[in-house]
């Protein structure tokens, strides 16, 4: 109860800093450093919602700040925008702020669902990761999408562990549409035979992309860029990047060959074909949380607040295995990063600091994907026999 407490008022508190924007904890993080407005990342769904409101560009965003603070560029599926259209209806401000709004509401959604499932101080812990850690203060702050993102991919292996199988496809169909993150779970439907949500989301997908170009009259060149490699063979290290490919280039300590940026999300790739071929009959949601979980490796650039969507995993994962190992993914998943040790802007970034911080969080990845891929083989093995 204690920790569960502590959690709620440490969410609080990131709810209230995100909320008016103080400067309090801001410097801790990257992200928030370098955006001194908060909603920069909102700000882009909302520019989409009301384009589509009004027939214009979604991907335009407004780079002359006619209409937000700040803003990013909408790179998502035009469906996606679609979210943002009952959101532009409002003020910026009021905006964002029913947003957050939203984010927490699904927040403590999940941490109901995690205490309900794992009970006692296990449930307790759990629930503290979905409320109390730093990836949430910036997902709160940036007003960004991976909450929405986690809490259907929560939902959806929620479901997989009661084989409902209706409730897990409605779920991964929202979380297809929503980012294109959650394709990487591709392989765990097809092996599973579960077509619905993979011709469902492929199809809603497709006539968003062919309505948009065609009807609007409208150039989807901002959404195809998600599809590109290329940022990653620039020689500079990206502080805001902690991605295992960055981690890498921290280690060589010098630009990262073009042969690894293809090289490493092919071999986590493979390690995860490898454990899904072996384990073909552990459960669904065994394959979906290995896949989910080789998004950290495959996709190419990852943010801090993506961390979020190391939650889904750890948690099924946590449930199917009890292993301890994962009491540390959440610790470093959930704690804050040493960025703020290296002072304002990083002006003391040398020493051991680079390496600690660009560390902490995929080292949380790795120990989750490697518990994914014992369990998968495992249990594949098991049901075998």
């Amino acid at each position: 109860m204690l920790i569960l407490l502590a959690a709620l008022l440490v969410n609080a508190f990131y709810v209230q800093q995100a909320a008016t924007g103080d400067h309090a904890v801001r410097g801790w993080f990257y992200d928030s450093e370098v955006n001194p407005h908060p909603g920069c990342d909102f700000y882009a769904l909302y520019t989409a919602g009301r384009a589509l409101r009004h027939g214009g560009d979604i991907y335009a965003g407004d780079p002359d700040h006619a209409i937000t603070p700040c803003c990013y560029a909408f790179r998502y599926l035009p469906v996606g925008a679609a979210l943002g259209v009952p959101f532009a209806a409002l003020k910026p401000e009021a905006a964002r702020l029913a947003w957050i709004a939203l984010l927490e509401l699904l927040a403590l959604a999940c941490a109901l669902i995690s205490c309900r499932v794992a009970r006692g101080t296990a449930g307790a812990v759990l629930a503290a990761g979905w409320l109390a850690a730093t990836p949430v203060y910036l997902e709160l702050y940036m007003g960004q999408f991976n909450m929405l993102q986690a809490a259907l991919l929560f939902f959806a292996l929620a479901a997989a562990l009661r084989e409902k199988s209706r409730l897990a496809d409605t779920a991964l169909c929202g979380a297809l549409l929503w980012k294109l993150t959650a394709w990487t779970a591709a392989p765990a439907l097809i092996v599973r035979e579960r077509w619905r949500p993979l011709i469902a989301a492929g199809v809603l997908a497709a006539g968003s992309l062919l309505a948009y170009r065609y009807l609007g009259r409208h150039s989807l060149e901002p959404f195809w860029s998600n599809f590109v490699l290329g940022d990653q063979v620039r020689p500079e290290i990206n502080r805001g990047d902690l991605g295992f490919l960055m981690l890498v280039r921290v280690l060589l300590g010098a630009a990262l060959p073009p042969l690894l940026v293809y090289l490493i999300p092919a071999i986590a790739a493979s390690l995860a074909l490898i454990a899904t071929v072996v384990g073909a009959r552990a459960s669904f949601g065994d394959h979906l949380a290995l896949w989910f979980t080789a998004y950290f490796f495959i996709y190419p650039t990852i943010w801090e607040h993506h961390y979020l969507m190391l939650m889904p995993p750890l948690v099924y994962l946590y449930l199917r295995t009890r292993s301890p190992l994962l009491w540390l993914a959440l610790a470093l998943y959930a704690l804050p990063t040493p960025y703020a040790m290296a002072g304002p802007t990083g002006a003391h970034w040398a020493g051991w600091w680079p390496l600690a911080y660009h560390a902490m969080k995929p080292a949380a990845a790795l120990i989750v994907f490697a518990a994914a891929l014992a369990q998968t083989a495992r249990a594949g093995r098991r049901r075998v026999k």
